[in-house]
């Protein structure tokens, strides 16, 4: 079986979906519930994270193409649970090439927009 690697920050995996105290549903590997944070649904198990608890930048949230939590990437839950066959990596959209800006690129270009990429070539 694989080794279940989880980032040294995450948390054991629980299946807790309901706080049992106050009835809340929970989410995410902090087992919270939504308070209205930045949140990311994971293609592989359909739970939903706190960019915050995965430490992803909360400028990203453009950029993801399809996200998997850390336990789906670890082989512990979604469709590939027991390692059978190759684990799910998150993937990203390309960033527009202007440093602070975190839009992704138009297909075929390296910029989000015209603009952006007149721009660049006059810097």
């Amino acid at each position: 079986s694989h080794n279940m690697s989880l980032p040294q920050w995450c948390p054991p995996h629980s299946t807790l979906k309901r706080n049992p105290t106050t009835g809340e549903d929970v989410y995410c590997i902090c087992k919270r519930p939504d308070y209205g944070e930045l949140m990311v649904g994971c293609d592989g198990c359909d739970d939903w994270f706190h960019f915050t608890c995965l430490h992803i930048p909360e400028q990203f949230k453009d950029l993801v193409f399809s996200f998997y939590c850390p336990y789906c990437q670890a082989g512990i839950t979604g469709k590939n649970k027991n390692g059978e066959g190759s684990l799910p990596k998150t993937l990203w959209k390309r960033k527009c090439r202007i440093s602070d800006c975190y839009k992704p690129c138009l297909q075929d270009s390296k910029y989000c927009s015209e603009e952006h990429g007149r721009e660049f070539v006059n810097d």
